[in-house]
């Protein structure tokens, strides 16, 4: 349900009165949950067309980060070339469910991360299965490496730091690009009740309805100026 909601708002797009022609590709992906390699499955080839014989079976790699970044920077490339702008957008969930985080508590999710660049990334309810301060430190870890020269925004207006919590000034309710020469805004949202019940934000920490009123709030603070708003 989260994962979801959150695809669903990040591609969702409104256009303001004054819109200009902005060719803009969205490149979006969610819930990979610390699964960084690739994994083997196997495949029986039914299509006649296929380069192997009916029939056979054959395995293949399915997943994993080095390929998902390829294909990303193969795709934004090609748009590049094409005079279309290219938005890269992570909707949460991106760790907790593997060895990978189980070993290293995030710092292989962000160093991966950090190879695609994404502009913007929403907080999962996952991002607190161990508390505030393993999110602030997977948001650090991602957000200071050096190979994205803008950095990741990370971004939650539901998500309500408690006073002493390390995620104070760690993530931004939303956060406005420049694409194509055009102001394109981004609103994060993190569900209330799986965070509360299924994940363990620090006592203090909390997370507000994520109606659309509260929505639709953030969005009216981006619009002055904007041609284009994502949430």
């Amino acid at each position: 349900m989260k994962s979801t909601l959150a695809a669903v708002l990040f591609a969702s797009l409104t256009v303001g009165a004054h819109a200009g022609a902005l060719s803009l590709t969205i490149l979006s992906m969610n819930d990979h949950h610390s699964q960084l390699e690739a994994k083997d499955f196997d495949l029986t080839v039914s299509d006649s067309t296929a380069k192997a014989t009916t029939g056979e079976k054959v395995n293949v790699d399915v997943g994993g980060f080095p390929m998902t970044v390829a294909a990303m920077n193969a795709v934004e490339t090609a748009e590049v070339s094409a005079s279309r702008s290219v938005m890269k957008l992570h909707a949460g969930d991106a760790i907790t469910g593997g060895s990978y985080y189980s070993l290293f508590k995030g710092v292989a999710d962000a160093k991966m991360m950090t190879h695609a660049c994404f502009h913007a990334m929403a907080i999962g309810n996952h991002e607190f299965d161990d508390g505030d301060a393993s999110l602030a430190n997977f948001i650090g870890n991602m957000t200071n490496a050096t190979l994205c020269s803008a950095g990741t925004q990370v971004l939650s207006s539901n998500v309500v730091a408690g006073p002493s919590s390390p995620l104070l000034n760690k993530y931004n309710k939303s956060y406005t690009f420049t694409l194509g020469g055009e102001r394109v805004g981004v609103v994060g949202v993190t569900i209330k009740k799986k965070t509360e019940q299924s994940s363990f934000p620090d006592a203090g920490t909390t997370v507000s309805e994520e109606k659309r009123q509260r929505r639709q709030r953030s969005m009216h603070s981006l619009t002055r100026g904007l041609i284009r708003l994502f949430s």
